[in-house]
């Protein structure tokens, strides 16, 4: 009785408490109770003021909510009644993430629909299925199967068959031998070649049956290929190969055509991120994944068949030549061509402008371009160089055009944005955060919508944050390229890649990390090694789950390039990152937010970081306005915001215990 009468009279926690505690406890319900009680004279008024406007958003996103699913719904139906199979896709996709019957209904509609569409239409609409259905793995396979068989249609049809000849050119018999014993000793796991040699023999099935390939090449037949056994090793493996290609070649067809279908096969029966790359197309694939390609640096847009500038980017061949946001385009010249867009179709202009500026770093291209204000033409000359992907942003930019990497300056709070990891990324971080690690008390680190990339980068960032220890563990076949363990130079042991080196200015920091259902892949090591390692709070719904790592390899001499899984990343915890099993980094606290929301979310963050001015000082100004005015307005970022709630509770967790 004693007991219980304490209990009765102890003192109810002070509001402020309350917040706290419920902040870091993810109860986002009893914090923003907690946080109402809060009075005005309290040092945490502000706290306060942020979860009033957290509380009156709600509303506006429950009218969000209401308001997307019957256009969602709205906009698939009427493409569907339209004919356009493929633009449905979207609306439905988002539609099911609220699991609304309704969409699931019109998905078996479009799933029957799909059947008799054009081989383009029916790929989008197969692949798409594939991922909705990816946890079931009978109709992954069903839909995965479709969608190959598609686009293999498409690669035979009259408008596409010298697009698919000129890509595969170059392609031969040895290059495929060396990618894919390759494959054989470096994939993560022992390939089963079985289950390979099932899906090539598929694959030529499907191609000695396809339409538009027996057109192209009339002595094809269901017989060309007889159906191989199932390979035990690499070398039976590699003996189909050259049977099917001596077949292929009897039957009058290019040995670059049977090589390129069986190695696209047989990395499809690997993994969904295992690919070939033949000679053609490996400089584009280079300048993809490097972030870098050469070109003047220039955003264009279209409407109506007008093709004009949306921006010049910073620190580019462009950015001071004089030409403004808002010039129409007219004409595109260089040494090798001359491109007038107004002799073209007006939908195939914006294509055409974008492919004519890029080429070869140093040399020329000669734009002709009219503002609005002057009745001549005029022609600039820019020399090609460099346009590099810029993988970091602030939280908005400054009247010169600069970065502002402050949430609340007075208190000390950062915002860092990181939309994708290249080899370079470390060092911009670093660039990015150390003039202010004097003044940093907290940081937010936004890594919603980021891919991946290049995971050494992830690694690196995350030991900024770490003072010692493992910061991630990856396992394969073939030990990683990670650099040498011993100095060149002093002869001492250098510390092991994935272990934390100490003397960084943001060990120790509070950091918050914004996740989403897109952070995937490098983002995901980064922000899981955070928590488990800096203490770090994640914020946003639970990430992708994919821990998988790719290799990428450039055999130019050999004739070919490759992206193939070779390592397992897990956690420091050993925690593997699976979406089928285990998912991904899960919240602290969760914010999940539907599609209406992530866009307008994506939409102002996209006006904050515009350009603010020219090189010449004219103003610049924000074009992309884009937003259904039927739909409601959401007026701030509810993850931004319980973010910034959660990384003040961590601050004053310290202060209390500093104190």
């Amino acid at each position: 009785m004693m007991l219980i009468w304490l209990l009765a009279c102890a003192p109810e926690p002070a509001p402020e408490e309350l917040v706290v505690r419920g902040l870091l406890s993810g109860q986002p319900t009893d914090t923003l109770h907690a946080l109402a009680r809060i009075e005005p004279t309290s040092p945490m008024v502000s706290w306060a003021l942020l979860g009033q406007q957290i509380t009156a958003l709600e509303e506006e996103r429950a009218a969000i909510h209401a308001a997307e699913q019957s256009m969602l719904l709205q906009s698939a139906t009427s493409a569907i009644e339209a004919g356009d199979l493929a633009g449905a896709l979207p609306a439905l996709a988002a539609a099911l993430e609220q699991d609304s019957p309704a969409a699931r209904q019109r998905l078996e509609h479009l799933t029957a629909a799909a059947a008799s569409a054009e081989p383009a239409v029916a790929a989008v609409i197969y692949s798409s299925l594939s991922e909705i259905w990816e946890h079931d793995r009978i109709r992954y396979s069903d839909f995965a199967r479709r969608a190959a068989l598609a686009r293999l249609s498409m690669r035979y049809t009259p408008e596409a068959l010298a697009g698919t000849l000129s890509a595969w050119e170059g392609v031969s018999l040895s290059a495929a031998e060396h990618l894919i014993a390759r494959l054989d000793r470096e994939y993560h796991t022992p390939i089963d070649w079985a289950e390979t040699s099932r899906v090539t023999a598929n694959q030529l099935s499907w191609f000695s049956t396809d339409p538009g390939a027996r057109s192209v090449w009339p002595e094809l037949t269901p017989e060309t290929f007889a159906v191989p056994s199932a390979a035990t090793s690499l070398e039976t493996h590699l003996g189909q190969l050259t049977a099917a290609t001596v077949a292929g070649e009897a039957a009058r067809i290019p040995s670059e055509v049977i090589i390129a279908e069986w190695v696209a096969a047989m990395c499809r029966s690997l993994d969904p991120w295992t690919r070939a790359v033949w000679p053609a197309e490996i400089a584009a694939w280079q300048a993809q994944h490097g972030g870098i390609y050469y070109g003047v640096g220039l955003e264009l847009a279209e409407k109506d068949g007008v093709v004009f500038i949306d921006r010049p980017l910073l620190d580019t061949p462009a950015w001071s030549s004089g030409i403004h946001q808002g010039d129409v385009l007219l004409t595109i010249a260089d040494d090798r061509s001359q491109v007038s867009l107004t002799d073209h179709p007006a939908d195939r202009r914006g294509t055409l402008a974008e492919a004519a500026l890029q080429g070869e770093g140093g040399t020329a291209v000669r734009l002709t371009v009219q503002r609005d204000d002057e009745n001549t033409s005029r022609t600039i000359e820019l020399t090609r160089g460099p346009v590099k992907f810029d993988t970091l942003a602030g939280h908005h930019r400054e009247e010169d055009n600069t970065w502002s990497r402050w949430l609340s300056q007075s208190d000390g709070l950062a915002y860092v944005r990181i939309r994708a990891f290249r080899d370079y990324t470390e060092a911009d971080f670093d660039a990015f955060t150390e003039p202010l690690l004097d003044e940093i008390r907290g940081l937010i680190l936004d890594l919603r919508g980021n891919p991946g990339g290049d995971v050494n980068s992830a690694v690196q960032i995350a030991d900024r944050f770490i003072a010692d220890g493992i910061l991630a563990e990856l396992s394969g076949r073939v030990e990683p390229e990670t650099g040498p363990d011993i100095d060149p130079v002093t002869g001492q042991a250098l510390v092991p890649w994935n272990h934390a080196v100490p003397g960084h200015g943001l060990e120790g920091v509070p950091v918050v990390v914004l996740v989403d259902s897109d952070t995937a892949s490098a983002a995901e090591i980064l922000a899981g090694s955070l928590q488990e390692r800096a203490g770090a709070q994640i914020v946003g719904a639970p990430t992708w789950g994919k821990g998988l790592a790719q290799a990428l390899r450039t055999e130019v001499e050999r004739g070919y390039a490759v992206q193939f899984t070779n390592q397992i990343w897990t956690l420091p915890s050993g925690r593997r990152l699976d979406r089928r099993t285990d998912g991904g980094v899960r919240p602290d606290l969760v914010v999940s937010l539907s599609p209406a929301e992530r866009f307008q979310i994506g939409l102002r963050a996209r006006q904050r970081g515009a350009l603010r001015v020219h090189a010449d000082g004219h103003p610049m100004v924000w074009l992309d306005t884009v937003r259904r005015a039927d739909l409601p307005v959401l007026s701030a970022d509810p993850a931004m915001l319980w973010g910034e709630l959660v990384l003040r509770a961590m601050l004053e967790v310290r202060s209390t215990s500093d104190g």
